[in-house]
This record gives C-alpha cells, sequence and structure tokens, in this order.
C-alpha cells in the first residue's frame, strides 16, 4: 500500500468562533476548518442552501426550452438522447417522462457499451428513417462535431444539453447547454447531466424548480451520487431533498429495486446506501446488459414488470462483482510480478477478453489503491476501449484531449473518461 493518511489538525479556535457564529456543532466546524473553511458566509454556502439556481442562467437554455416546447406543440417527433451510465439513464428517463406527461410524441435511446458514448451517425439515419425531427441528448453531446453535421445534412434539428468539459470547438445545434461551455455565466459548474436536465425541465414550466424537484429530486439525487460531484451548494440540496423523496418515492421501479436491495419501503435512505446499493445495480444493466433494462425499469408502472426488471438487474450486477474481481486480482498479480510498474507516475494496463462495462471500476479500484491516476484498456479485435481515472490534480480529460489525434473518440472530465483506440 502506496498511500499514507495525513491527519489533518484543525485549528481548535477558527473552529470554536465558527461553531458560535453559525450555530452548528463543534464537529461540523471542526471539518469545515480543515476544509480551510473558515467564514461563516462560506459555510452558510455550503450548508444551508435551499433552492436552485436561475435555470436560465445556463447559457442557450432558453433557446432550448423554447425549442423543445414548440416541438412538442406542433406534434413533433422528439428523440431523447441518452447515456449508458446512471446520469445518462436517469436523465433519460427524466426528461422523457416529462415529455410523455405533457403530450409530447417522444422516443429515447441509450446506446450500448460496444457502440460507445455519445451519439453515432448510424442510429441518427435511424431515428431520420424513424421520422425524429428534433433530436436531445442528455449527458453528452458536447463532443458531438461530426454527428451535429450529420444531423443538419439530414434536416432534423439538435439541442444538446451536457456538463461535460468542452473542446474548442462547439456542435452546431439549435442550443448547446453546458455549465462548462466558456460563454456560459452559470455560477455553479459541477453538475450532473441529471440535474442539467432538472434545470431543462424547470425552464420549460416558466423558471419553477419546485415541481421540476418534487417530481425528479429522487433520480437527480442518485445521478448526483453516481457522478460523484461534490455535495455542496445545490448539489448538496438536490441530494438531500431527493433522499428524503426516494424514502417514499412512487416510481414502481425504484421501489422494486430498493427490494432486491433488502431496503424497506418507506426506510429513510442515505447517500452511502444510495452509493453501494441502488446505483451499482442501475449501472450493471448497462455493463453487462443494455441500459434500456434500467431506463424501462425506471420508466415502468406495472408493478409486475418493474419486480422482473428489478431482479434481472439484481443478477446482472452479482454477474459485474465477479468479472470485476477477476479484472482487479490480473491486475494485481501483473504488479507483483513487475513491482517496477508502479514507478511511472501514471498506471496503464491492458488485457485480452477483459470486460469493457467494469474497467472503469477497476480503474478506481487500482488508483485508489495506488494513489496515481490509472488507464486501463480492454483489448478488442478492431481495437481497445479505455477508462481511465485521475488522482490528484491530474486531469484525464486534459491528458485525453492532448493525445486526440490517437484516438478514433474520446470523452469524460478532470476526475475520469472513456476512449476508444484502433488496432494500429
Amino acid at each position: 500500500m502506496l498511500k499514507r493518511w495525513k491527519i489533518g489538525e484543525p485549528d481548535i479556535k477558527k473552529a470554536e468562533q465558527l461553531r458560535r457564529q453559525g450555530s452548528i456543532s463543534q464537529l461540523c466546524a471542526e471539518v469545515l476548518v480543515s476544509r480551510g473553511i473558515e467564514n461563516v458566509d462560506r459555510a452558510a454556502e455550503l450548508l444551508n442552501v435551499s433552492e436552485i439556481t436561475d435555470p436560465f442562467l445556463l447559457k442557450d437554455m432558453d433557446i432550448a426550452a423554447e425549442r423543445i416546447l414548440a416541438a412538442v406543440d406542433s406534434g413533433e417527433r422528439i428523440c431523447v438522447y441518452g447515456d449508458y451510465d446512471c446520469d445518462g439513464v436517469t436523465a433519460t428517463v427524466m426528461l422523457t417522462d416529462w415529455l410523455l406527461c405533457a403530450g409530447a410524441d417522444v422516443t429515447w435511446y441509450i446506446p450500448t457499451r460496444k457502440e460507445g458514448y455519445g451519439m453515432r451517425s448510424d442510429q441518427i439515419h435511424r431515428l431520420h428513417e424513424e421520422g425524429v425531427s428534433l433530436i436531445v441528448t442528455v449527458d453528452n453531446g458536447i463532443s458531438a462535431i461530426e454527428e451535429a453535421k450529420v444531423i443538419k445534412e439530414l434536416g432534423m434539428e439538435l439541442v444538446i444539453t451536457d456538463h461535460h468539459r468542452a473542446g474548442d470547438e462547439l456542435p452546431e445545434a439549435v442550443a448547446v447547454v453546458d455549465p462548462f461551455r466558456p460563454d456560459c455565466a452559470s455560477p455553479y459548474k459541477t453538475i450532473c447531466g441529471a440535474v442539467v436536465v432538472l434545470k431543462l425541465i424547470a425552464a420549460m414550466d416558466g423558471g419553477e424548480w419546485e415541481p421540476a424537484l418534487e417530481q425528479f429530486g429522487d433520480l437527480a439525487a442518485l445521478a448526483t451520487i453516481a457522478d460523484v460531484m461534490p455535495l455542496d451548494g445545490e448539489n448538496r440540496f438536490i441530494v438531500q431533498r431527493g433522499l428524503q423523496l426516494l424514502a417514499n418515492t412512487e416510481r414502481m421501479g425504484l421501489i422494486s429495486l430498493m427490494a432486491v436491495c433488502g431496503m424497506e419501503e418507506g426506510e429513510a435512505v442515505s447517500a452511502q446506501a444510495a452509493a453501494f446499493q441502488l446505483i451499482p445495480r442501475i449501472n450493471a444493466a448497462g455493463r453487462f446488459a443494455s441500459a434500456t433494462l434500467a431506463a424501462k425499469l425506471l420508466l415502468t408502472d406495472d408493478p409486475d414488470e418493474a419486480q422482473l426488471l428489478a431482479g434481472e438487474i439484481h443478477s446482472l450486477n452479482q454477474d459485474r462483482r465477479v468479472t470485476e474481481q477477476e479484472i482487479t486480482d490480473e491486475i494485481l498479480d501483473e504488479i507483483r510480478r513487475n513491482p517496477k510498474l508502479l514507478s511511472a507516475r501514471v498506471l496503464v494496463f491492458a488485457g485480452e477478453n477483459w470486460h469493457h462495462g467494469v474497467i472503469g471500476i477497476v480503474a478506481a479500484r487500482i488508483m485508489e489503491r495506488f494513489g496515481k491516476p490509472c488507464f486501463l484498456m480492454a483489448k478488442e479485435a478492431d481495437g481497445s476501449r479505455g477508462s481511465a481515472r485521475s488522482f490528484g490534480d491530474f486531469s484525464v480529460f486534459e491528458c485525453l484531449k492532448a493525445c486526440e489525434q490517437h484516438l478514433i473518440r474520446y470523452g469524460g472530465h478532470p476526475g475520469a473518461g472513456g476512449f476508444t483506440v484502433s488496432e494500429a
């Protein structure tokens, strides 16, 4: 084990002052001071947020909301184009559910892991043939430069909602909603894709965020925890309220999923229970079969269908655990045989027959164990698919961007990313 914990010693006098001024516990004050938060206003900003920032502060949000509502009113066929992780699945479900309630002609699509992250030209052509005129991305799209061109050539229109880092060029679209756009004035950047969708729903409801949070806060909370967003500011508020809603959810899929996890209906749900019980099962569908299973689970109103889907997803999660451990053991064995591998600044491993659906989890395990960024690649017949996890100040996204000429595709943010390389 190469990591060594450094136990912080908070300034007790500053903590005591913060405790008195902020009317908080001594323990809470010491934790805040140890994290560099000594001002009562900053502490209140972290702990006492009770609202979501104006959704229209996000660049292009007004245009996105107006275009989607126009499509609903005119009966255009809309496709919500999502992603296969928990954030992408919940974002897909949230927007699809809201559009269905609004009477829209809507379909949704989530790619498989084999297809890879983001939009694909073949699926765009298929959607065009099915009569879709407007594609709305959730949790992806910010790097879809070529795919946006295909959409335009086919006479369709595109609205992008994403939360990943933007490149030097933005895709051509009716609207591009992403807090990391260089020209986006929204003060709170570190939100997941589902929260961007939550704000989109609020924008389409005239800017009122309360109804959106009450309807979809449970899913937004799961996505925020799943994408390891910082639990401060509005994220903290969304997760706090979302977990309360989750305990008494009326969503059949979540009720059945909690049941297979051994959680009682009405039982308080902690962030830890969400992170280690519910979220891995939602992700298991996309890792070992198709994320459409998880989306169908969260969309269904049929208790029998929900029970069947939850059982299937639970079984997939058990398979995920076994496969994940096998790959981890293989990497650790390689390190034992060649300890010099640990002298590298970044750990890179590749393997035959590795399941690409779990290498991200394994990369996180290796990173945590050895305290270094980790890149893993699953070798396949026509190339390799990789997943990376960061450590410290190392930015996975900037690393991938620096070598983009060698990659077929890539995406991510400073903490994590995915990529595809050709066989050559």
